[in-house]
């Protein structure tokens, strides 16, 4: 029975085996290793190129029948069959996430390899897969280098499609850096290569890639969707639905940010059935990741948590260190949003200690090595080459000048150094298996190693939490103990006169207002106190909308007219009722009213205050300003920062300086700045700046910084806070 035979019956039975038919997969191992010790070198050649093959269909009936010709293998001595099936091995261990024996079976291909005289080009495709899986473990030094090794062995043979394609793996290395002008130009020269060769996978991939990073992290929308329809377009001349998923799974990212959810859904339910009737990890990983990314576009929130979960799952199963940082913030913000900042906090925690490591050390590392790399893997290259050929030219003189005499002392030698190969042969046998042990202690004690810091990381995280709650405690028993006792202990001796009867008549309604007066301030410090302490311990949450400032100040107006009345103060506005900001209209209705809260505390009978809104190119102008007493220079410094500094207004009104830092956070929370002028004996003026257009409001959470600027012009000081 020919070989042809038998490699045809072993393509029939991996039909077999996707069917799940244990009997078939049990049939089929014993059959192939009856074929392949009765094989010639060629012919095992050619079931172990089929079992690598196939690897990517099935890789769990992979490695069965790859481990079980390995011992066969062994006893022959065949080393480019032995690194065949460890390649094919690697190969399997890699797509179904089991990265380390990945690794293992690599390197002792490459070791093989190493030792044969010529070198070729699979050398260059496992040292490509050693340097990918390298990089899934977030390796990136060790992934560089094999890539880099490889390259050089591909341009050494001129070999266009592997110099493609390695090209590809080093732009996804600079991608996972971040480094993404980088990864385009890795990615563009591949491309080129590719076309040149009419290599259609590679051109599908490239297309896709380059569009992830215009979508994702360049902001190009526009470029994306161009990029994506033509990997769309060479994806279908391969006819393979397992090509189509690259690109489509980018694609339906664009039509949710397109809001064409019913699309999306649809394309990920499909992506999801496709991955599942695989065994590759990761693919099935990055389904449920987009549909759980779908499901929350169209506000199915619990079925997103479902299909997120199910994603960060898959990624701890398969130690993907990238993706388990990546899936921790997802699950963070879901549960965030959701109300449930326990769970929010744990993944929160998990994403800051897988990302923060894969960032870090590696990533300067990568820079300091990445030229030294690649020149020293080209100069071991052509060293070898050059050794080859020095050999090659002392074995033709040794032929053409021999003799006789030569011959028979040659003769000799060649029996001397045959004896010494065979110990040497055994010798080295004895020092791989060492070796190998050695290797399985080494990957334990780095696993161990990984463990400790990722513990080590997360009491780190946990302390810096503990130490900036304790912070706030102590700021908040600060003000409370500092700038509540003085109302309530003014509150509890007009209740005891009260209570005691000494008042006249007359005095009661004038102590009555004093009461009034004493509560309101208190009122107003507590609400400020409480908004300042929740944004402290959750983050400020600003929910922006367009709206016009013509009612909000006149609302402000009607509460603060009565208090402004007591005094003798004016109100007045200058607003155009059609200007409208796009803000948190509940944040900024609480700046106007500390605002205009603070400039009655320090005006007097006959004083002006005034608001007034300016329509200024993209952004509108609010100032609040009054006749009042005006602020010091020394005070000026003290504005916007919570320092325990207490104020009294012109009828004894007591200040912490807190609704202040309250107007800041919520003024650059959403888009704006905040700065005051003050003349003293003159009044201050209050301007802050919003958007106009929710194009303009800034994503995400807006960092607070502050500055100061002190500028002194005879008795006239100006602070501005950006």
């Amino acid at each position: 029975m020919s070989m042809r035979y038998w490699i045809i019956i072993a393509y029939a039975s991996f039909s077999l085996i996707r069917s799940g038919d244990a009997l078939a997969q049990s049939q089929f191992s014993d059959s192939l290793a009856q074929v392949f010790v009765n094989a010639s070198p060629q012919k095992q050649q050619d079931i172990i190129n089929a079992l690598d093959e196939e690897a990517n269909n099935n890789p769990k009936q992979t490695i069965t029948s790859a481990q079980g010709i390995l011992q066969l293998a062994k006893q022959q001595g065949q080393p480019d069959t032995l690194s065949g099936i460890y390649l094919a091995l690697a190969n399997a261990y890699q797509i179904t996430g089991s990265y380390d024996l990945s690794v293992l079976n690599a390197t002792k291909s490459i070791d093989i390899l190493r030792q044969q005289p010529n070198t070729s080009a699979r050398l260059a495709n496992v040292l490509n897969l050693l340097g990918t899986t390298q990089g899934l473990q977030s390796h990136y030094v060790e992934s560089l280098k094999s890539h880099h090794e490889a390259l050089a062995i591909y341009e050494h043979l001129e070999n266009r499609q592997g110099i493609a394609r390695t090209y590809i793996d080093i732009g996804n290395l600079h991608s996972f850096q971040k480094e993404f002008h980088d990864a385009i130009n890795y990615y563009e020269k591949s491309l080129d290569l590719s076309l040149a060769i009419q290599d259609t996978i590679n051109i599908v991939y490239l297309y896709s890639n380059i569009a992830l990073i215009w979508r994702k992290h360049l902001d190009s929308l526009d470029l994306a969707i161009e990029y994506y329809q033509h990997s769309l377009e060479w994806a279908e001349r391969q006819n393979d639905e397992n090509v189509t998923f690259v690109p489509l799974y980018g694609f339906t990212h664009v039509l949710i940010k397109l809001g064409q959810l019913d699309k999306a859904l649809s394309n990920a339910k499909y992506i999801l059935d496709l991955t599942q009737r695989q065994q590759n990890i990761r693919t099935r990983l990055y389904a449920w990741q987009l549909l759980a990314h779908v499901r929350w576009a169209r506000k199915e929130q619990k079925a997103a948590l479902r299909a997120a979960t199910e994603a960060y799952n898959l990624a701890v199963e398969s130690k993907a260190l990238l993706e388990i940082g990546e899936l921790g913030k997802l699950l963070a913000d879901y549960y965030s949003e959701l109300g449930d900042f326990e769970k929010a906090h744990q993944y929160r925690s998990v994403q800051v200690a897988y990302q923060d490591s894969v960032y870090s050390v590696e990533k300067s590392k990568i820079i300091a090595n990445l030229e030294q790399t690649q020149a020293e893997t080209k100069i071991r290259v052509l060293e070898k080459d050059n050794a080859l050929k020095k050999a090659r030219i002392e074995q033709q003189m040794i032929y053409t000048v021999g003799t006789s005499l030569v011959a028979i002392l040659l003769l000799g030698a060649l029996i001397l150094v045959y004896i010494s190969y065979t110990h040497r042969k055994k010798l080295i046998f004895q020092l791989a298996e060492q070796k190998e042990e050695i290797e399985t202690n080494n990957d334990q004690l780095v696993q161990m190693n990984d463990k400790l810091q990722q513990q080590q990381q997360q009491l780190e995280s946990k302390n810096q939490d503990l130490s900036r709650l304790n912070q706030l405690k102590d700021k908040l028993l600060s003000v409370i103990s500092h700038d509540f006792r003085s109302p309530l202990n003014s509150l509890k001796g007009i209740i005891n006169i009260l209570d005691s009867g000494g008042l006249s008549p007359h005095e009661i309604p004038q102590l009555f207002g004093t009461l009034s007066t004493t509560v309101d301030n208190t009122t107003n410090m507590l609400d400020n106190l409480l908004k300042w302490t929740r944004n402290q311990m959750s983050g400020i949450r600003v929910t922006p909308e367009q709206f016009t400032l013509s009612k909000t100040i006149t609302e402000v107006i009607g509460i603060q007219t009565t208090i402004a009345e007591k005094k003798g103060v004016t109100l007045k506005k200058k607003v155009d009722a059609a200007i409208s900001v796009y803000a948190d209209p509940e944040m900024i209705r609480l700046v106007i009213r500390n605002l205009v809260s603070n400039a009655t505390k320090f005006t007097d009978k006959g004083d002006t205050i005034t608001i007034e809104v300016q329509q200024q190119d993209q952004q509108v102008l609010v100032t609040v300003s009054d006749t009042g007493v005006g602020i010091s220079p020394e005070d000026m410094k003290k504005l916007f920062h919570l320092n325990n500094h207490t104020t009294y207004g012109t009828a004894n009104e007591k200040g912490t300086g807190l609704g202040l830092v309250l107007c800041r956070e919520f003024v650059e929370g959403n888009g704006g700045n905040i700065w005051v002028e003050s003349e003293l004996d003159q009044g201050t003026t209050f301007f802050f700046t919003l958007i106009t257009k929710p194009d303009d409001f800034p994503e995400g959470e807006q960092e607070q910084n502050s500055g100061e600027t002190d500028l002194a012009d005879n008795h006239k000081t100006t602070e501005v806070v950006h």
